[in-house]
């Protein structure tokens, strides 16, 4: 789900042209990415995501 997550995948093609995230939520998310292993999942789904996207996308 982390490639479905706005905050995380400012690329998705869903994304609202007008979406702010909420702070305390982004705070809580850059307080997880401090885990390496956390992190690295969500590095790894975003990268799948976007191996599956066509080029016009990316």
């Amino acid at each position: 789900w982390y490639a479905d997550c706005f905050i995380l995948n400012l690329c998705h093609p869903r994304l609202p042209k007008t979406f702010q995230p909420a702070a305390d939520i982004a705070r809580k998310l850059e307080e997880a990415r401090k885990d390496p292993k956390i992190n690295a999942r969500i590095k790894t789904a975003l990268e799948r995501w976007a191996a599956r996207q066509p080029q016009s996308t990316r």
